[in-house]
Parts: structure tokens; C-alpha cells; sequence
């Protein structure tokens, strides 16, 4: 079947109206455009260059085998060719990787020259698998990039992209293996560079945060450098499960809270390690009630340490650390800490619930203990000192 050039067809429209005369020359000339642009795929597809192109680009990019099954033509919303059953080193295994599309947009003009160049290759919906087993190690993908030339022979890729994608952190537990969160919706660009792997201007979200910041894995280490400026009480089940702690029921946080946090997965040893800084303006340790919360943290292993930690408390003042240790089930925490400046009367009424007949200004140190995912008043332990100046008992018979 053959084509008419628009101007071909011309005389056909010359008697109809202006405005549909300009509709239907408009309407003929993206039909013929796409045509043109559709047969210039298929010749390029014929030839099976842009699929070699595309498995070299991505096995050096994942350092893993890559194959693509199928390659089609996309003409909407923008010329490209999709390929699908896309195949990365063994996906029956955890950890692993999955692309479910590929989708290569080419500089249209080029395909009617050497070389052919792929402006963009995008991995639609990458799914990155992350294991944290029982004794608390990391384990993820084998990730080895080779530094490849962007294009070889007739194709050239100019650069690849993540959209949509996913990191699932897995935890394998006495019943078998559980997604116990996530980082959605990642969008990335990727860069194979010194021999690592380097995802800069990273997008996602964890639960309904949003997250921004970059990446690199390479033969040593992956590293996670990230920022959340806006983490609402509902995210906190999400990001705390990132590091594979369980959400204390008495936890939450009623106004917004800023994260940031820098991490880092050995591959030898399949440690984690990181530090990052959190700040909230408000934090709630039930039945207690904590503002201008800020903590510096780090990570080393199994235990996480808030130190110095300070928050203003009832009138009074706090500075102490808390350490959280998730390599017991259920996982354990630590409290030492100093308060001074409290207000005896506000603090315990807030923690029995009913005001109390005693006022004054307290300071108190002490040393405490519990279990994550249990009440606090029925699972805390330890010593503490109170000394009060000012006390007033009343309300006597």
C-alpha cells in the first residue's frame, strides 16, 4: 500500500472551507509524518541495532546480563521504540533486580543518518530488591558497572533514566520473606563513573514523603545521601521499617518532622552503617508531650543512637541519648538523660492523667529501658533521681 505526500492531495480540499481545509492538510501531514517516522523505526528494528545497543548499554550499566525480548514501535506522545520481557541476571533470586519496560526515545532527524542516536533510554517501573535477614545484614543486588562507551557502530545512547521506579526492602523472617517497606515512585539519572554506579537527582517517596538526593554503588559500598523535608506521622511506619525497626505504638509526631540521612552498605560484610539529623517541632511519647525535638543519629549495625538528644519538656529542658537495638525481637531501647527546669505539677499530670496536688521545679536524671511496640508505662524499666526545690503538697484532709 502506498503513501501520498500532502501536497499531493491538494487539489482534493481546494473547494472545501478555509478553516477545514487547513484542519484536514494538518490532520494529513502528522499522518504522513508518522508513516514516515514508523517506517524509519521498522527499518531500524529490522536490523536488530537498537536492541544489541540497548542489552550492551544496560549490562554495563547493571553489571549484570541483560536481555530484551521484544522490541515495538511507540509513535505517542513522542516517536520511541518499547522494549518488554526484559531480563536482568537471575530476577528469581533475592535480591534482584526487574524492568518491566524499556523505552528508548531517538533523535528523529538522526534515523535518516549514521549514527542513530538514542536520546534518552528510560527504565519505566525498575524494581530493586533489598534483603535484611534475620541477623540483621543488608544484602542486595550484585552490582559490578563497567564503564562502556554509550554507543558502539551505528547507535549512540546519549544518556539512561529511571522512572517510576521501586526499592523493596525485604526481610526474611521464621515464616519466609515480607516487603516491610519501600521508596516509590524513583526517578533518576543514571551514571556509570569511576567504576560505580551514580544516581543523581534522585525523586521518590517514602509512604507520602517526598525524598530528593543521589546514590552510588559500586564493588565496595552502596551509599544513600538523602533528604526528606516534610515525614507526617503516617510515614513514620515506612521509614522506620528502612531500617528495620517496627513503629512504637506510643510514637508519633503531630506536626510535620524533617529528616536527613546519609547510608551506607558495606558489600563485604553486608553491614549498615549512616548518620543523619532529625527535627520536629513537636513529638508525642504517650501519654507525654515533647517539643523542638532535634537529634543528630547514626546507624552501625543493628543499633541506632539519638545523641545528644534535646527537646523542651513541661517547662524544662532535656539532653540525653537513646539507642535503639533491633538485633533482639523485639527490638530494645535505651534512655540516659538529664532534665532540668521541669515543671513538677504540668509533668505529672500529663503522665497519670489527673492533676496531681504537688507543684514545684524539678531536675531529674536517669537511666531507663523498654521494648519497641509496647506500651511505655507498661514496659519501662530503670532508676531515675528527682530533686525538687520549691515543692508544694496540697489539697491535704
Amino acid at each position: 500500500m502506498g503513501t501520498e505526500s500532502p501536497r499531493a492531495l491538494e487539489p482534493l480540499v481546494r473547494a472545501l472551507p478555509r478553516r477545514r481545509r487547513a484542519l484536514i492538510i494538518g490532520a494529513t501531514t502528522l499522518i504522513f509524518a508518522a508513516v514516515v517516522i514508523m517506517l524509519s523505526f521498522r527499518w531500524v528494528l529490522d536490523r536488530g541495532a537498537v536492541r544489541a545497543a540497548a542489552e550492551r548499554r544496560l549490562s554495563a550499566t547493571l553489571g549484570q546480563a541483560v536481555t530484551i525480548g521484544d522490541i515495538s514501535v511507540d509513535v505517542l506522545p513522542v516517536p520511541a521504540l518499547v522494549g518488554s520481557d526484559v531480563r536482568v541476571g537471575r530476577p528469581e533470586e533475592t535480591p534482584s533486580f526487574y524492568v518491566p519496560r524499556v523505552r528508548l526515545v531517538p533523535r528523529v532527524r538522526s534515523l535518516f543518518s549514521q549514527p542513530v542516536v538514542i536520546d534518552a533510554m528510560i527504565l519505566h517501573g525498575l524494581v530493586v530488591s533489598v534483603l535484611h535477614d534475620r541477623n540483621g545484614d543488608w544484602h542486595f543486588p550484585a552490582v559490578a558497572p563497567a564503564p562502556g562507551a554509550s554507543g558502539q557502530g551505528d547507535i549512540v545512547i546519549e544518556r539512561v533514566q529511571l522512572d517510576g521506579g521501586r526499592v523493596r526492602v525485604l526481610e526474611r523472617r521464621a515464616d519466609g520473606l515480607r516487603e516491610a517497606s519501600s521508596i516509590d515512585e524513583v526517578a533518576a539519572d543514571v551514571v556509570v563513573d569511576g567504576g560505580g554506579l551514580r544516581l543523581s537527582e534522585i525523586t521518590g517517596r517514602i509512604a507520602d514523603a517526598a525524598i530528593a538526593g543521589e546514590a552510588i554503588v559500586d564493588r565496595e559500598a552502596a551509599r544513600l545521601n538523602f533528604e526528606m523535608a516534610v515525614v507526617q506521622d503516617g510515614d513514620l511506619p515506612a521509614l522506620l521499617a528502612l531500617a528495620g525497626i517496627d513503629r512504637p505504638a506510643f510514637l508519633h509526631v503531630p506536626k510535620p518532622a524533617a529528616v536527613s540521612l546519609s547510608v551506607r552498605i558495606e558489600r563485604a560484610s553486608s553491614r549498615l552503617s549512616g548518620a543523619g539529623s532529625l527535627r520536629a517541632p513537636a513529638v508525642a511519647v504517650e501519654p507525654l508531650s515533647l517539643t523542638l525535638f532535634e537529634a543528630p543519629f547514626k546507624m552501625e549495625g543493628p543499633r541506632l543512637t539519638f545523641a545528644p538528644t534535646s527537646f523542651a519538656l513541661y517547662g524544662g529542658g532535656h539532653r540525653g541519648t537513646i539507642t535503639v537495638d533491633v538485633s533482639q525481637t523485639p527490638a530494645r531501647w535505651t534512655l540516659e538523660s538529664r532534665v532540668t527546669d521541669l515543671d513538677v505539677g504540668d509533668f505529672l499530670t500529663a503522665l497519670t492523667g489527673s492533676e496531681q496536688p504537688i507543684d514545684g521545679t524539678a531536675a531529674t536524671s536517669g537511666a531507663l529501658r523498654g521494648r519497641v511496640g509496647e506500651p511505655l508505662e507498661r514496659t519501662v524499666q530503670g532508676r531515675t533521681h528527682v530533686t525538687v526545690t520549691n515543692g508544694v503538697i496540697s489539697r491535704f484532709p
